[in-house]
């Protein structure tokens, strides 16, 4: 993992970065049974993840993480400034969350 890069991890937000055709994949690590649930998702990009431990992931990413057995490693998105975001509907920023479960 490197700071350049984006680094998701959970089964909702990997499964949605992996449909993602803008979204870059660079390495994906998942136990077995995730990528078993995973495994439309995964061989529609076309990526072999690398089947570990899940122990590996709490050691990568903190005893804390909510990984449920997937790590994904992916470029960042390009992000538009905000006089590029449509002017119809609602914009909703977001600075600093440090638990993303109290969003909502």
């Amino acid at each position: 993992m490197t700071d350049h890069n984006d680094t998701i991890y959970g089964t909702h937000p990997v499964e949605e970065a992996l449909k993602n055709p803008k979204r870059k994949i660079l390495s994906l690590k998942a136990s077995k049974n995730a990528a078993d649930r995973l495994a439309d998702e995964i061989a529609a990009r076309g990526i072999t993840p690398e089947i570990i431990h899940p122990n590996v992931l709490d050691r990568a990413l903190g005893a804390d993480a909510v990984h449920q057995g997937l790590l994904l490693e992916a470029r960042p998105l390009i992000q538009p400034r905000l006089d590029q975001i449509e002017k119809s509907g609602i914009v909703v920023l977001l600075d600093q969350v440090t638990d993303p479960h109290n969003v909502g």
